[in-house]
């Protein structure tokens, strides 16, 4: 079989793969803050609400605006049309972001179709080792606040090494590297930091090069650090950070978060996924080093540099969280570190390959073509059921995902039911046997709980009692 065809099948495998997350999204339903930004979303002016919780809440100016105005605004509830569309958005946004890079860097190196395999293998090494797929992807807020922050900055990226080198459009790159840098440092807390990370490391990095380059990456820092701080400096933080009395404690934060770093990055790193991964990149970073001046000068970045920012990265992502509640908790953040972790971990180790491994001459492990034939069909087979898809998989064809969605479907004709006929308290059923690799949160049985407040609002009635009994 030729290299051209071989490729194709491929990348036919990996989006039938990836097609399990569209299917899996045809049975989610939103919970928790979904339900209460899109109750208090629906209420009044934007511009009120946006002011509110900038007073009371959080910041994030970038990414409120779409949660108040959500894809469960977009029609009455309890549709679900447009909400069940947005894991396909999201995830197509992330290999569209990751396609725009590859081809930013490699454009003169590979081929389109290369391109797209190296962004759907990412898209699916990174959905396989998510710590938390349904808060990751099929959560609209925690998607949109996230996901869409972490996609775009792989655009940001790409767009400010157009802006470096272009002789013309100069003007598109810039406006569209200033418009994602707006977008990143006012989406959320994590990104605001890596963002302003990334430009002040590319001062550092860059600080003997030429002057222009120089005056760009200082513009590019004070935007971001005046736009991080714009969220920063939200009255609506601290009343949040109120909630967690173990806030700001030094020690903590640097104990937690090293033990968070070894944690993780060592669950990341021996993952069979990403030994395979690693395996088989390796000979096609040497390969496409060989081909592009970009990939070849950041495989000279020493190794030790490479080490600390990929670790330095995740220890910096597990240290906001507890410095600012005292906790980890939700993985959405730790998902974002493992979004920038997988590239960056690749790119140590071909700067590994190129200053160790090439100049003591020896081979790479299963360098050969009958060693890459065995990788790939491991890695398919991982890809197909281990980690986060050895889940979706079971949820699907167990009929999990199917029994969850109708369950739901019957506490909302519950719910409707008593408000029609004028019910002061409705009593709906516990959940139990939910899809594994979504773990939705569940109401509870206490009415003023704010998720069970937030069901009846976005249903229609704002003074229904929900009470969901144990099981």
């Amino acid at each position: 079989m030729d290299t051209r065809r071989t490729d194709r099948l491929l990348l036919l495998v990996l989006l039938v793969l990836l097609a399990r997350q569209a299917w899996l999204a045809s049975f989610i339903h939103p919970y928790a803050d979904d339900l209460n930004y899109a109750a208090v979303g629906m209420e009044g002016p934007l511009a009120e609400r946006l002011v509110v919780e900038y007073r009371t809440w959080n910041g994030r100016w970038s990414t409120n605006p779409a949660v108040l105005r959500g894809p469960l605004t977009w029609a009455p509830a309890p549709s679900l049309g447009w909400y069940r569309a947005m894991p396909v958005f999201f995830i197509l946004l992330t290999i569209c972001s990751a396609f725009f890079l590859l081809r930013t860097m490699l454009k003169d190196a590979t081929d389109s179709t290369r391109m797209w395999l190296g962004a759907l293998g990412f898209t699916s090494i990174y959905l396989n080792l998510m710590p938390h797929l349904g808060q990751g992807i099929h959560w609209y807020t925690g998607a949109v606040t996230y996901q869409a922050a972490s996609a775009l900055m792989l655009v940001h990226v790409a767009a400010v090494i157009r802006m470096r080198r272009a002789t013309r459009r100069r003007s598109l790159w810039t406006a569209l590297g200033i418009a994602t840098l707006l977008f990143i440092a006012g989406a959320n807390e994590v990104s605001m930091m890596l963002v302003v990370a990334f430009h002040t490391l590319l001062i550092l990095m860059g600080w003997r090069s030429g002057a222009r380059a120089h005056a760009l990456s200082v513009a590019l820092l004070s935007i971001a650090v005046l736009a991080g701080a714009m969220m920063a400096a939200a009255p609506g933080n601290a009343v949040r950070e109120a909630h967690f009395p173990a806030r700001h404690d030094p020690f903590l934060t640097g104990v937690w978060s090293t033990l968070q770093t070894g944690r993780f990055g060592s669950a990341w790193v021996f993952s069979p996924i990403m030994l395979v991964a690693t395996l088989l990149v390796m000979p096609a970073i040497r390969d496409l080093a060989s081909r592009s001046r970009d990939l070849a000068s950041l495989l000279a970045i020493p190794v030790r540099h490479w080490s600390l920012i990929t670790f330095g990265m995740l220890f910096l992502v597990m240290a906001l969280p507890y410095w600012t509640t005292g906790l980890l908790g939700q993985h959405r953040t730790v998902n974002v570190a493992l979004f920038f972790f997988v590239p960056l971990w690749l790119l140590t180790v071909g700067a590994l390959d190129a200053q160790v491994v090439q100049c003591r001459g020896w081979r790479l492990p299963l360098s050969r073509a009958w060693g890459r034939r065995v990788l790939l069909m491991l890695a398919i087979a991982l890809l197909s059921y281990a980690g986060n898809d050895r889940r979706v998989t079971d949820d699907l064809f167990s009929g999990r995902a199917v029994r969850y969605d109708m369950r739901m479907r019957e506490r909302y004709a519950l719910i409707r039911e008593g408000m029609a006929r004028g019910a002061e308290q409705v009593v709906v059923p516990a959940l139990y046997d939910v899809p594994l690799s979504l773990a939705p949160l569940d109401a509870g049985p206490d009415p003023g709980h704010w998720m069970n407040r937030g069901l009846a609002a976005w249903l229609g009635d704002r003074d229904l009692r929900i009470v969901v009994a144990g099981e």
